[in-house]
């Protein structure tokens, strides 16, 4: 009995495995195959077909528009600004000097930019002394007694150095003082003041040795060792020499770009764009010609290529000029520049001057495309 019990066991094991073994090579034989299934409704349809439509046609649309199958190089050029011309200006002693382009355009290198200079407020013989600083103002109490204008306590001054012009009208007398209202120096009648001392408007006033604490005997700015006399407080060190016309210069842009990827080994496409005058520059940016000369004017030259390679060569490409001004909110533009040198005493001294002009920024860029199927 027990005999029999294991041969029905091992006879059940191997059918276990053969039914296993049968099972795997039954799922290696089989495959899977996809079923259908068809609703005949004309509506559904219909509907079916035009939902595929307007997805293909969309892609379509969205590739053509957005130019999907071009390839597209930018690059960036130079571009130079060359000008020419000539005018006269007259300063506050009304002498004449005449000014050509190579006067007024300063640097003459700058990257990127041009200024051409319409207004030159130049001080002469400017010396380190203790004297009004207009830049830190009095209290209004103080600076009600002010004048400015301290030419006879300098009528004597500036023998050292020959001046750029000479006074217009005789210098007032040396002796000034039997006159209280114009004190000899700045430090004579000068005051205490608040406003000259701690911090004024976020600025901090300075101390000794190079502050006093103290307002000007003239009312102009606070006593301080500065450069003096400081710009329009004396006008016979002040020359205020103003352009009297900007439309006898002329300015013309010259730029010049590349696309070495598609194009190379060709040479750089140039351009000489229209020549213009500063008046019609001007006008081209909503400013005017007494703007300009007083303030000055910061306008941007932009160029732009946009280029198109399947339609032939690219140095028939043509670019377009945009010129824009950028100091809409902050009106003008003007820098200072100083010119160092010692007198016949020994002292340092320097020239000033604020150069008031139009400044042009300049830029080139380029855009070329070429169709691309792959």
């Amino acid at each position: 009995m027990s005999s029999g019990g294991g041969g029905r066991s091992l006879m059940r094991q191997c059918g276990s495995f053969m039914n296993k073994t049968c099972s795997k090579f039954n799922q290696l034989l089989s495959y899977k195959s996809q079923k259908t299934v068809r609703v005949i409704d004309r509506r559904m349809g219909l509907l079916a077909i035009a939902l595929r439509l307007m997805i293909l046609g969309y892609l379509a649309i969205a590739i053509y528009l957005s130019e999907a199958y071009k390839d597209t190089e930018y690059t960036t050029g130079a571009l130079i600004a060359r000008g020419s011309g000539e005018s006269y200006s007259t300063d506050n002693h009304l002498q004449v000097r005449f000014w050509d382009f190579a006067d007024v355009l300063y640097p003459p290198t700058e990257v990127g930019a041009i200024f051409i200079a319409t207004r030159v407020i130049r001080t002469n013989l400017q010396t380190i002394q203790l004297c009004a600083n207009p830049a830190h103002p009095c209290s209004p109490e103080n600076a009600a007694n002010n004048n400015t204008d301290d030419d006879a306590a300098d009528a004597g001054g500036g023998a050292d150095r020959r001046l750029l012009a000479e006074p217009a009208a005789p210098a007032p007398p040396t002796n000034t003082q039997s006159n209280p209202s114009y004190p000899s120096t700045d430090s004579d009648g000068a005051v205490e003041d608040p406003q000259c001392i701690g911090v004024q408007n976020g600025v901090e006033m300075p101390t000794a040795p190079y502050g006093t604490g103290q307002c000007a005997g003239t009312g102009a700015g606070c006593l301080e060792y500065v450069w003096c006399p400081a710009e329009g407080v004396n006008s016979l060190r002040t020359l205020d020499m103003e352009l009297q016309r900007l439309g006898t210069y002329t300015v013309q842009f010259q730029s010049a770009i590349s696309f070495p990827v598609f194009d190379p080994d060709g040479v750089p496409l140039q351009y000489n764009h229209t020549e213009m005058t500063l008046t019609e520059l001007l006008a081209q940016v909503g400013a005017t010609e007494e703007e300009a000369m007083q303030t000055g004017a910061v306008i941007s030259a932009r160029v732009m290529y946009e280029c198109d390679a399947d339609a032939g060569d690219l140095q028939a490409c043509v670019p377009t000029v945009t010129l824009r001004r950028l100091d809409n909110e902050n009106s003008g533009f003007s820098f200072r520049r100083a010119s160092y040198y010692y007198k016949d005493d020994g002292e340092r001294a320097r020239d000033v001057s604020r150069l008031v002009g139009i400044r042009i920024t300049l830029s080139a860029y380029g855009v070329a495309t070429r169709s691309n199927m792959l």
